[in-house]
């Protein structure tokens, strides 16, 4: 059986003027770090940049004009885990009806990834904030 490789150069040409966006927690980052990983080596020096921006991690092909992103959203819906860098496990408070804080940063990409492990870990700790309804 004859082993398929990646091949980063046909991956940039496909992603010429786009921008393909990971979105998620720890998971999602070590595969866009990865990814930035493979691509990077076949981009001309001085032609390749990060940006890191709160919650935002933007690594820039210029010679392709194409971006890879990553966006920290553990639950993908609004929670104080929302700061990559200080965020509360043992306190874990989401709030389900609040996605538009974090969608805002997703307009325009032409790829999404979502992916969170979050949320195979449900425990007791991981507090709902209800929303409630008038009732009629």
């Amino acid at each position: 059986m004859d082993s398929i490789r990646f091949d980063a150069r046909r991956f940039m040409e496909r992603m010429r003027g786009k921008r393909l966006m990971f979105v998620g927690d720890s998971l999602n980052r070590n595969q866009f770090y990865s990814l930035v990983c493979m691509v990077q080596s076949i981009l001309s020096k001085g032609r390749k940049k990060v940006v890191k921006r709160g919650s935002n991690t933007i690594f820039h092909a210029k010679e392709y004009r194409a971006t890879l992103e990553f966006y920290w959203a553990p639950f993908l819906v609004e929670s104080n885990s929302d700061d990559p860098n200080i965020h509360s496990i043992e306190h874990r408070i989401i709030r389900p009806e609040r996605i538009e804080g974090h969608a805002q940063y997703w307009r325009g990409v032409d790829y999404l990834i979502f992916d969170t492990y979050i949320w195979w870990m449900n425990t007791a700790d991981i507090k709902v904030r209800s929303v409630r309804r008038p009732s009629l």
